[in-house]
């Protein structure tokens, strides 16, 4: 995948995961994915690969280790700044916008912190960048982040957040 990404060729893989037997098994029958390599990333531990599924004009990321049967293509990747309106793509934002590496929409978000302690666990899964308010008593953040990884991220800390927005 490092060379695909390197000479900026699509690839060629099927994707998997494991069944209740515990057995790795091909999605979709086996179904061949063609897309557009950008990044390989670590996320908690898990190599994961941040790309565009030819099918479709958005970013998407696969598990490595449930990536097999690799091709490397005699085709030009799509720039990803096709898939940003032409602005700069950052990995580095895009990564803390993404924790759980869910594909799908980023939105603003305010959430509604419980106690002063949990402004830690903010900005060690959000980053920095997160704006932190304070009104009547109650301490609020507001951030950009993926729809999903905020609804899964908020379910772990519940009974230390509100989402209001």
């Amino acid at each position: 995948m490092n060379d695909a990404i390197e000479k900026k060729k699509k690839v060629e893989f099927q994707y998997g995961a494991y069944n209740t037997n515990k057995e790795f098994t091909l999605r979709g029958d086996g179904k061949v994915y063609k897309i557009n390599p950008y990044f390989m990333v670590n996320n908690r531990g898990k190599y994961y690969l941040v790309c565009n599924y030819e099918k479709y004009n958005d970013i998407a990321n696969y598990k490595i280790e449930c990536i097999s049967n690799i091709k490397i293509l005699d085709e030009d990747i799509k720039p990803i700044e096709e898939l940003c309106d032409g602005k700069k793509f950052s990995i580095k934002e895009y990564m803390k916008e993404h924790i759980y590496m869910l594909s799908g929409k980023t939105i603003e978000a305010k959430v509604k912190i419980a106690s002063e302690e949990r402004v830690n666990d903010f900005v060690d899964w959000f980053g920095k960048d997160v704006d932190f308010s304070r009104k009547d008593g109650n301490i609020f953040a507001e951030l950009k982040v993926n729809e999903d990884a905020l609804i899964y991220w908020s379910l772990q800390y519940g009974e230390h957040v509100e989402i209001l927005e």
